[in-house]
């Protein structure tokens, strides 16, 4: 097995991430945090793309490193991206009063991911070319803010809706 094959494969393993996930989603504050749990692995993603950009030197003289970074960025990214397909969108459709439109709910988002995958080959080469790649785990880095910045106003819903349930209970 070669060195490019072993980070892939240990990417690959990082889908262990999706059942911590939902371990994690269904377990803090009984079920009623997961956004905030997709949130928080979304950080976790940013966080290992950024090993990328500020330790390069490492990539180049052991196995670990590269491996030990990619299976993080699979674990996190992943489990991002099975709370965020799955139980979220049944969680903000039910919240936006709309439980009969999850599927094109569903469709957006995942077509949403889709488009972002047409640009990622596109963008990747033009970044890593004429910038260098560093500059692409910056962007992306940049992304992954971006995008737990705007479900912070899901999350403030679902503290206050935990909030009510506790109290209510």
């Amino acid at each position: 097995m070669g060195y490019q094959s072993r980070r892939d494969k240990a990417f690959d393993i990082g889908v262990v991430g999706s059942i911590a996930s939902g371990y994690v989603a269904d377990h803090w504050e009984r079920g009623t945090r997961r956004t905030t749990t997709a949130v928080v692995f979304l950080a976790g993603a940013g966080i290992s793309l950024l090993c990328f950009a500020w330790f390069p030197y490492y990539f180049e003289q052991n196995i670990i490193y590269p491996t030990v970074t990619c299976f993080a960025v699979g674990l996190f990214l992943l489990g991002f991206d099975s709370l965020l397909t799955g139980a979220v969108i049944q969680d903000l459709a039910t919240r936006a009063g709309m439980p009969s439109q999850v599927s094109a709910i569903s469709g957006f988002i995942g077509g949403s991911g889709s488009f972002g995958s047409i640009l990622q080959g596109f963008l990747t080469t033009i970044i890593t070319n004429h910038v260098s790649w560093e500059a692409l785990w910056f962007s992306l880095f940049a992304l992954v803010t971006i995008a737990c910045v705007s479900l912070t106003g899901t999350i403030s819903a679902e503290i206050s809706n935990g909030k009510q349930q506790q109290e209510e209970s």
